[in-house]
């Protein structure tokens, strides 16, 4: 008999929080899906404005991905390229002007039209998020080396939201053990399973064994792939299990693409039955809507 698939999206702290979900979550935790949006609603606003991320909370997203750089005086602001050039009205690189210079410029939307919103800094999406129980997913920490961490943390426990960070890294567990200290207790760490990773099985063995991931972060291209061989593994464990359907070479092309043009159920749907709870996409509205009317048997 069908019915409809539950989702939660968790704009209630009781259901948002690993560890804390509520009664149903802890049931029926595979019928849970938390819908990432890739650099916020870029749809409706330019690509990680504070405009964009308003657009995916009102959308009903559980997570925004935005991607955190440092600007030359060490302060945290959020740019997914490493230069100026392409999203804002400016050019060089990022690591070469100050704050003050950045928050002169404006960005351009998707269609490179110049618009009013600005370059936001973390602390500006750190309180949005807190504010409305939602996860921040940082992308970018590991460029050289992970120098921003420090900084993020920082500020994260400055306006104590730790626990609303979301970091995913393809590190060894004894690297991000070292880099964030006490504070591990306190964010949302999402390692990578990729082909690319040397010693990939013991890697992930580590992982489970040293600590309680809050989700594994898929990338294959082909089901061939060993990453993808090793997802019943982490279905048997309280970890979620992660992919990012923004891209066809991370989900062998069960992306959103295909969602988009051929039938959300080859795309989206494919990767709901293979298990993944936790889904990024370019594409959020639409995403919410399918999994709103989705039916499974």
């Amino acid at each position: 008999m069908k019915h409809l698939l539950l989702i939660v999206i968790t704009l209630c702290v009781s259901c948002v929080f690993h560890g804390s979900l509520c009664a149903l979550c802890k049931v029926e935790p595979q019928k849970t899906i938390l819908v990432a949006s890739h650099r916020g609603d870029w749809q409706v606003a330019p690509e990680n404005s504070m405009a964009a991320f308003r657009a995916a909370i009102r959308a009903g997203v559980a997570i925004i991905e935005t991607d955190v750089r440092l600007t030359k005086d060490n302060q945290c602001v959020l740019l997914h390229d490493a230069t100026l050039d392409r999203t804002t009205n400016g050019w060089g690189a990022l690591a070469d002007v100050t704050l003050e210079e950045v928050q002169s410029l404006r960005l351009r939307d998707a269609l490179g039209t110049l618009t009013y919103e600005r370059i936001p800094t973390l602390r500006e999406a750190l309180l949005l998020v807190k504010q409305h129980n939602v996860y921040l997913y940082l992308d970018k920490v590991s460029v050289n080396n992970g120098e921003v961490i420090p900084f993020v943390l920082t500020l994260a426990r400055e306006v104590d939201a730790l626990q609303h960070l979301i970091f995913v890294l393809n590190w060894p567990y004894d690297k991000v053990r070292a880099v964030f200290k006490d504070d591990l207790a306190h964010v949302q760490i999402c390692p990578v399973i990729s082909d690319d990773i040397p010693g990939l099985t013991d890697y992930v063995e580590t992982w489970l064994t040293k600590a309680s991931p809050f989700a594994f972060q898929f990338r294959f291209d082909s089901l061939e792939r060993q990453s993808f061989k090793l997802l019943p593994r982490i279905l048997k464990t309280p970890s979620r299990a992660f992919i990012a359907a923004t891209w066809a070479t991370h989900t062998a092309g069960h992306d959103d693409t295909l969602s988009l043009t051929t039938n959300p159920e080859a795309g989206w749907g494919w990767l709901i039955q293979r298990g993944f709870t936790m889904i990024e996409t370019n594409h959020p509205r639409a995403l919410l809507h399918y999994l709103s009317t989705r039916t499974v048997e």
